[in-house]
């Protein structure tokens, strides 16, 4: 390549003084032979003023006493080098440094909007939960199969207002005497173990547990029940149910489920009778 201009520890009225200042195909180009020192950053800094690329290449490593091939060779092909100043590095540098704010930006705007609606669903879900308390408060009921719980004296385990009762749709009574009788007695849930969660989604396909209570997370349902204590979600009702009746004799703990040989033998004498 043929340089169209080249001049040695060339001084420009900037006071830049590279080792090397060459022209060749239309651009300039500053070069800086690293040999005992290298450029420091006052040095790259008047270099990045000038707006004229600037590389650096590293002679450090050769011999005192290479032969010129041996120098040459390093200059143009095997020495390590790098870019002090380059236009083009810049602009891809503040590009990526802009998309990176870009990123944070959405990132952030993302956060904020998830945190809102997490906000709201929380404010809906206890303003719902209240105005279901009121509805539920002196209401009329009908309980399934009353008589076969009274026969077996298990009439007076229903109806308790445990927290997050209002999730459903009917009183607290009605839904508690279907777990029971359904549950217990008529082993409703097939292999499935007596568990909160199955009970919940049992009285859900039953249609008892109301839309706005469906699927609440518990991050969701603990932030509900600091501004409203009387909050659970449905499966966490069941579960305050279920620990009632554990703790009242009802049902015992078998592993990681409750065992309902006390309710299924009731209800069998009964139906024996």
């Amino acid at each position: 390549m043929k340089t169209e201009f080249l001049r040695l520890e060339y001084n420009d009225p900037k006071t830049i003084i590279p080792d090397l200042y060459v022209r060749a195909l239309g651009y300039d180009l500053f070069i800086e032979v690293a040999v005992t020192h290298f450029a420091d950053d006052a040095k790259i800094q008047r270099l990045r003023e000038h707006k004229i690329p600037a590389v650096e290449i590293d002679l450090s490593k050769l011999p005192r006493d290479a032969l010129r091939n041996a120098i040459t060779e390093a200059v143009l092909k095997t020495a390590r080098r790098r870019w002090l100043f380059h236009p083009g590095i810049d602009a891809a540098r503040a590009k990526q440094d802009a998309d990176e704010i870009g990123w944070q930006q959405e990132r952030d705007r993302r956060h904020a909007a998830a945190a809102a609606r997490h906000q709201s669903r929380v404010e809906e879900t206890a303003a719902a939960y209240r105005q279901a308390l009121a509805k539920l408060a002196g209401r009329d009921i009908a309980l399934p199969r009353q008589a076969e719980l009274q026969a077996v004296g298990l009439a007076e385990y229903v109806g308790r207002d445990v927290a997050g009762f209002a999730c459903f749709s009917e009183p607290p009574a009605v839904w508690q005497s279907i777990i029971l009788a359904e549950v217990f007695h008529d082993r409703c849930l097939g292999n499935a173990a007596c568990k909160s969660v199955p009970i919940a989604n049992h009285l859900e396909k039953r249609r008892l547990i109301q839309k706005p209570f469906l699927r609440v997370s518990s991050e969701v349902a603990d932030e509900i029940n600091v501004i409203e204590a009387r909050f659970a979600s449905p499966w966490k009702a069941v579960d305050n149910y279920l620990k009632y009746l554990l703790g009242e004799g009802v049902l015992v703990q078998q592993g990681y489920e409750v065992a309902c040989h006390h309710v299924r033998q009731s209800m069998e004498r009964q139906d024996a009778g």
